[in-house]
């Protein structure tokens, strides 16, 4: 992922630090996995991302 490495890069932000990405690669995944969730739970479509929706039709219940 693109914007990890830039995160994690070095001071020229051409490579990167590898220490910053052990150090912080667990929080990134976490929160990568709340934001996955999140956009699936809430049927978002977002372009590109690879991201599978369940299409299902949800219908809001009537009082």
């Amino acid at each position: 992922y693109s914007a990890f490495l830039l995160y994690c890069a070095n001071d020229d932000l051409k490579t990167p630090n590898y220490d910053q990405c052990i150090k912080f690669f667990n929080e990134f995944l976490t929160l990568h996995e709340k934001c996955i969730n999140g956009i699936k739970d809430n049927h978002k479509v977002v372009m590109n991302s690879g991201i599978k929706i369940n299409r299902m039709k949800i219908t809001k219940k009537t009082a």
